[in-house]
């Protein structure tokens, strides 16, 4: 009865053991899955506060942040809107007085640049030069145009520069006897000759010496024996 019993009770001990190791097995589990729970819900909570911190203006597609201003306009069009196409009628007219008077920008503007340049077409002052050459009881009429590319000289000379030719037998005249010039787009004259030239009769001009000649007035060029007429109109 004893040895029976000693038996039952050892049965009872190797059981209680047992138990007892498949207890703390399932304790060692259970933590470890608890362990495992417990790291994924703290990735979880990462990836969620990650995704809080992503500003609203930020585009998500694809794994590609791309930042967006907040006035630019995200959304599709509608499909009854038209695009806007700006063509060469709809340009801004540019106030050449008010870039002058603010530095070269135009105040209220929308910031509108253009890297074509403003062309502005700037007139030749040029002058209508009538002129009307005696000489003994022959007269002569001629209407260059004066400019400052193109002065009118006066002589005997058969050159192309003569633009007044006078009677080349006539010595008194010199070949390049004098010019009618602009300077600072007023005409002047110049004698370039060996005699002079007497201006409205008064006034006796040498080889070098200038005068200013009066536009919309009759004018007298004494050239040796010719005299010389002239009337000085301005066109632009």
């Amino acid at each position: 009865m004893e040895n029976i019993w000693k038996q039952v009770v050892d049965f009872m001990q190797q059981d209680l053991v047992l138990m007892d190791n498949t207890f703390k097995m399932w304790m060692a589990f259970a933590a470890g899955a608890g362990l495992i729970l417990i790291v994924l819900v703290i990735i979880l909570i990462t990836t969620r506060k990650k995704r809080k911190k992503t500003p609203d203006n930020v585009v998500q597609m694809e794994g590609i942040h791309t930042m967006m201003d907040d006035d630019s306009s995200a959304q599709s069009p509608k499909e009854d809107e038209q695009p806007q196409i700006l063509s060469i009628g709809d340009e801004p007219t540019v106030n050449l007085e008010e870039m002058s008077q603010n530095n070269g920008i135009v105040v209220g503007a929308d910031d509108v640049t253009t890297d074509m340049p403003i062309e502005t077409t700037v007139k030749k002052t040029q002058y209508l030069v009538q002129v009307q050459m005696h000489y003994g009881d022959l007269v002569a009429e001629a209407r260059p145009i004066l400019t400052e590319s193109t002065p009118i000289v006066f002589g005997r000379g058969e050159g192309p520069e003569v633009t007044v030719r006078t009677n080349p037998s006539d010595t008194s005249v010199s070949h390049r006897h004098g010019t009618i010039y602009l300077q600072n787009d007023l005409p002047w004259y110049r004698d370039d000759s060996r005699n002079g030239t007497i201006l409205n009769g008064a006034r006796t001009l040498h080889s070098g010496d200038t005068a200013q000649l009066a536009v919309q007035t009759k004018i007298q060029l004494e050239l040796g024996t010719h005299r010389v007429l002239l009337f000085i109109i301005r066109q632009a």
